[in-house]
């Protein structure tokens, strides 16, 4: 969405236009008293700059809404791949604990001859 030209409103520095616009930042113009102004593209329009124009207003909010539906399912994802990985690593350890238990024990009798010192003769 391109927001070059678009006024919005500032709490502070009141009315201005945007200027230039890049993929993470807004520059507002607010006339001489404040001058050029650089804000955080996109989390600063409906924050602290308020668009004019309502149809802005509302692609902000189906965009906004859009983020929050991809960051859920972004976090839903991560959530259930963690939950299957701690399944597997329990049914891992539950297979390690059962062939440990069917292995053959082995024990090995330590030698109980001690060896008998050398007299000299």
């Amino acid at each position: 969405m391109n927001l070059c030209g678009e006024f919005v409103t500032h709490k502070v520095f009141g009315r201005g236009k945007i200027s230039e616009q890049e993929s993470d930042s807004l520059t507002v113009l607010f006339g001489k008293k404040y001058g050029k102004k650089r804000f955080i593209y996109p989390s600063s329009l409906g924050t602290f700059l308020i668009p004019e124009n309502a149809v802005i207003v509302t692609q902000l909010k189906e965009q906004s809404d859009e983020i929050a539906r991809q960051e859920a399912a972004a976090q839903k994802e991560a959530e259930e791949r963690l939950a299957a990985e701690k399944l597997a690593a329990k049914e891992l350890a539950k297979k390690a604990k059962r062939a440990a238990a069917k292995a053959p024990k082995t024990t090995t009798k330590a030698s109980t001859k001690t060896a008998k010192p050398k007299t000299e003769s």
